[in-house]
């Protein structure tokens, strides 16, 4: 089972807005082999969303409630 980070977004509920990009410049959604490792790559983000925030660059951080963990199959 792998799991991805969805985001809240007005028009589309809940979606997963993660993407890689491959050596060929393609993109696709991320996954994660593990709840533990989306939640570590989540945390990561929101730290330097408040960062950015902090020093002035964006004019306000995502918060957690904004997203969430689900599994996924494929």
């Amino acid at each position: 089972m792998q799991y991805e980070v969805q985001h809240w977004t007005l028009c589309d509920s809940w979606i997963n807005t993660w993407t890689v990009t491959d050596s060929e410049g393609n993109e696709s959604p991320s996954y994660f082999p593990s709840h533990a490792q989306a939640q570590a790559a989540l945390s990561d983000f929101l730290k330097e969303e408040l960062i950015e925030y902090q020093n002035g660059n964006i004019e306000s951080p995502y918060t957690s409630e904004e997203f969430r963990i689900t599994p996924v199959t494929h």
